[in-house]
């Protein structure tokens, strides 16, 4: 092989010497995956199978970690909030089971219950209720 054209994505990186590619591809310049030209060749290859062409052993990369969960709410924080996991109309019943570590359907039949025997308080506070703050409640501790 007395010279080698090399591309990388579409581009031309320029000819190159075997002495040249083989530092270029030790030092990192030059990648497998990169796409070969070899003098008299009609058919581009990958730089990996052009013989007398090494790369370094590398590690794998390790696996793209999964996505982390939301950073927990601020421990100072003790206030109502909605629900954006438990919810079915607006989140408080949910946040507020949540806070309290019982059932969101209990805490949804006690709304019923008020809304039975005080509806324009039961209106009002599902009102008031969309000014809180809508959190996570699945990654927060109970």
């Amino acid at each position: 092989m007395s010279h080698c054209r090399i591309a990388r994505n579409g581009a031309v990186l320029g000819d190159f010497t075997p002495e040249q590619i083989a530092e270029g591809a030790l030092a990192g310049n030059f990648q497998p995956t990169d796409d070969a030209l070899q003098e008299g060749a009609t058919v581009w290859v990958k730089l990996v199978t052009v013989p007398g062409v090494q790369f370094p052993k590398l590690a794998f990369p390790p696996p793209p970690a999964q996505s982390a969960p939301p950073p927990p709410l601020p421990s100072e924080y003790s206030g109502i909030y909605r629900s954006s996991d438990e919810k079915l109309f607006v989140g408080l019943c949910g946040g507020l089971a949540h806070k309290l570590g019982i059932n969101a359907g209990v805490v949804r039949f006690v709304l019923v219950l008020t809304w039975l025997f005080t509806y324009s308080v039961t209106f009002w506070i599902y009102w008031f209720a969309l000014l809180l703050p809508k959190l996570p409640t699945k990654y927060l501790p109970r």
